[in-house]
């Protein structure tokens, strides 16, 4: 199957800078709560009708586009593949799989922001030009074979594209069924470089989250300022393709520094009390520990790093970026360091602005029950307004709202949003730039706050993904 991705991947390659050229781009833009989202539009072009069965897809700039992604809709998709199943005349279906039960169901809050900037879109944006937005979220329990089930499930229930899974293992669990069925596998919520590999999985496409390599070189950025001497580094990390990735990405960069990592203690991504493995390494009595884990995993850890009387530099895992994984470790919490590209709206700093004051509004009245301080909560909407930017813009293309027509939307993106720092900047261009967010600053946990520690680094398309 990867192979022969590979072989149409690079006869497509061909055609793209010709393809751009000719067709031309125009922006689509709206206005929406947290500022104004615009992207690059594929122009010209038609990707509509039926596909199965002896018909074809009508050859155009748009087809040539998606050829040029190693996408053909008749030679690779089903041959009773439906471009606009999971859209009627009144809404479309959103899939989604997400832990809502064990150890990880703190991680739902993400759904309930995305479900919340629905009810939002739905009731004052009119939802996509009058077709409601409706989420199927089913819960997984952060296991990746559930997501598979989950995944299978909402495949049969006809959803139009499936769109903010949680975890890394999660969604490699399922990219090959989404890719070989034609179905957008759009902004898995993890920084993974797997999602930018164009070549053999076209349909999916990156989210806002920091990809990982990028989250470790700033790492290691800081610690040369910290630690100009060098620094013995140990590492909590999640026992699967997550935490490997920070691991791997890590000790690329600290080749040729006096920084070194010296131990290394994994734990079952299904167990978050980690005791044992802090005890392990607060032997070692490192300079700094990094916790390469996520949800209450880095709040036990950063608790048991308290208790042990052992006082190393904390680093944290971005995924952890929300006060009530930081306020639930006490003061075993205290001056932990962690990567960020996005404000907490809800800090007295930000109540002059007016976008963000309609943006908490907004959260009040539609996420009632899940305060805008966690953090996931306004993630989860701006990947619900994210998501909703792509389809609008799909929808103006030859051919309306199709499945096709909305990976060429989403694969070509600049998104506005006064949720991220000023520099940080949200944007996907075909298979040249393939991953969303590649920006963080450093900040420190001040025991009731994330305070400014360094200012934005910005890797905005250098990063590419390397199998």
């Amino acid at each position: 199957m990867l192979a022969n991705r590979s072989v149409r991947f690079a006869a497509g390659l061909a055609l793209l800078g010709l393809l751009v050229a000719a067709c031309g781009n125009h922006g689509g833009s709206h206005t929406a709560s947290t500022g104004a989202s615009t992207g690059t539009a594929v122009s010209s072009g038609a990707i509509g009708g039926s596909f199965g069965g002896t018909a074809t897809p009508t050859t155009t700039a748009a087809a040539h586009l998606l050829a040029a992604l190693g996408v053909d809709i008749k030679r690779d998709c089903p041959s009773d593949y439906k471009p606009d199943q999971g859209v009627s005349a009144g809404e479309m279906l959103i899939g989604q799989s997400v832990p809502k039960t064990g150890a990880s169901a703190t991680l739902q809050l993400f759904t309930t922001g995305m479900q919340a900037y629905f009810d939002y879109a739905n009731a004052e944006l009119n939802g996509v030009n009058g077709r409601k937005l409706k989420l199927v979220a089913l819960d997984d329990g952060y296991e990746p074979e559930n997501t598979v089930k989950n995944v299978n499930d909402l495949i049969s229930r006809g959803v139009f594209v499936m769109s903010g899974i949680l975890g890394t293992a999660n969604n490699l669990a399922v990219r090959d069924t989404l890719n070989d069925k034609c179905i957008p596998h759009l902004y898995p919520s993890t920084g993974s470089l797997d999602w930018g590999d164009v070549e053999n999985y076209p349909w999916t496409v990156s989210g806002a989250a920091i990809p990982y390599n990028v989250e470790a070189k700033i790492w290691v950025e800081q610690l040369k300022k910290q630690f100009p001497k060098g620094a013995n580094v140990v590492a909590l990390e999640n026992g699967n393709s997550f935490g490997g990735d920070y691991e791997v990405w890590f000790k690329k960069y600290i080749e040729g520094t006096n920084i070194k990592l010296t131990k290394v203690e994994k734990h079952d991504p299904l167990v978050t009390d980690v005791t044992n493995q802090i005890t392990t390494l607060a032997a070692t009595k490192a300079d700094v520990v990094i916790h390469m884990t996520t949800g209450s995993a880095c709040t036990n850890a950063m608790k048991a790093v308290g208790a042990s009387g052992w006082k190393p530099v904390q680093i944290v895992s971005g995924t952890c970026k929300t006060s009530i994984y930081f306020a639930g470790a006490g003061d075993g919490a205290k001056e932990a360091l962690i990567v960020a590209a996005n404000k907490e709206i809800t800090y007295t700093e930000y109540d002059a602005d007016a976008a963000i004051k309609t943006w908490r509004e907004q959260l009040a009245k539609y996420a009632k029950d899940a305060p805008a301080a966690i953090s996931l909560v306004p993630t989860g909407w701006v990947y619900g307004e994210m998501l909703r930017d792509a389809l609008l813009r799909a929808e103006k293309l030859p051919g309306g709202l199709t499945r096709p027509n909305v990976l060429l939307a989403a694969r070509n993106t600049d998104f506005k949003s006064v949720y991220y720092f000023d520099g940080a900047q949200v944007k996907l261009s075909g298979k040249t730039d393939t991953f969303m967010l590649e920006a963080g600053r450093v900040e420190k946990w001040t025991g009731t706050t994330f305070q400014k520690v360094s200012d934005l680094y910005n890797f905005e398309g250098t990063t590419k993904y390397k199998p």
